[in-house]
């Protein structure tokens, strides 16, 4: 589980990545998508999707 700047909780199950704002992204293969269509089409794993989300969401809170 992340948090991210602002204040978004992100967790992630297998290849859906949910966050506590409602809203979830899903990898497939190398495309993810968002709740607005594909968020971009060539991730390589689960990890750089991970941060692709926290970018989405003000980056990781330390």
């Amino acid at each position: 589980m992340f948090i991210a700047k602002d204040g978004t909780t992100i967790s992630q199950s297998g290849p859906l990545i949910s966050c506590s704002d409602g809203t979830s992204y899903n990898l497939y293969g190398s495309m993810l998508s968002g709740p607005g269509g594909v968020v971009d089409t060539n991730v390589s794993n689960i990890s750089e999707v991970i941060g692709i989300v926290l970018g989405l969401h003000g980056g990781k809170r330390f």
